[in-house]
């Protein structure tokens, strides 16, 4: 069976002439000619990246200590607010915000609620009898401020309802938007059919390869990293 199509015609009724596909061949011909080769387009990464996201921003209580958590909850909602797209710093994405806390965070975790928090309570994801790492199952429960509730930080990956999800501490601010980072995490580059346009975003270490599909990051304070590291 073979089936025939129209060929396509201009309004005057000439056939239109296909279009040439120019080889590497033609492209050195065109060149000696003083013709340049078809250029290369780069597309901005904020333009291709989908619309109407909401990332969700979340924090951990492990537990009460002397000093209230509101304030700096509250400080932190706000700084996410501004660099969202409800703020005027000229962010592009919307925001949700939780609060991941073991039973233990009880009482200092409740008045979240209020601030706009959604709350989520978790125990301890992992059993620490069930910790396969000698290492980590003998010294987990005195490493740091909270021990193996630490892990409830992990109950983070469960919010799969948003495309990505930050956690941060609750000491933390937001001076202006990480749009740049999540850019780069929505966007396939193998749909664009093109090169990243990354004039405007920063980048740290430009001589460096950067990847083209990116599914998590990891920071760590800046002023905690040992000078003498080229890469911090």
């Amino acid at each position: 069976i073979v089936l025939l199509g129209n060929p396509p015609t201009t309004p005057g009724g000439q056939l239109e002439q296909p279009e040439q596909n120019i080889g590497l061949s033609e492209q050195i011909i065109q060149k000696d000619r003083g013709v340049a080769p078809p250029v290369k387009v780069q597309v901005p990464v904020k333009d291709v990246t989908p619309t109407g996201v909401t990332i969700g921003f979340a924090v951990t209580v492990t537990g009460c200590g002397a000093d209230p958590i509101t304030e700096g909850a509250a400080v932190l909602k706000h700084a996410i607010h501004l660099a969202s797209v409800h703020g005027d710093l000229g962010g592009r994405y919307d925001y949700k915000m939780y609060a991941i806390y073991h039973p233990d965070g009880d009482r200092c975790a409740a008045p979240l609620k209020d601030l706009g928090y959604e709350l989520i309570r978790r125990e301890t994801p992992v059993a620490v009898k069930d910790i396969e790492g000698d290492f980590l199952r003998q010294n987990i429960e005195k490493n740091g401020c909270c021990g193996e509730k630490e892990l409830v930080k992990l109950e983070a990956y469960t919010l799969v309802q948003h495309p990505i999800v930050v956690h941060l501490d609750l000491d933390v601010l937001i001076l202006k938007p990480l749009d740049a980072l999540f850019d780069w995490m929505l966007v396939d580059q193998e749909d664009l059919k093109a090169e990243y346009d990354t004039e405007g975003v920063p980048i740290m270490w430009p001589e460096m390869e950067k990847p083209t599909k990116v599914n998590a990051y990891f920071t760590r304070d800046y002023n905690m990293v040992g000078p003498e590291r080229k890469y911090k």
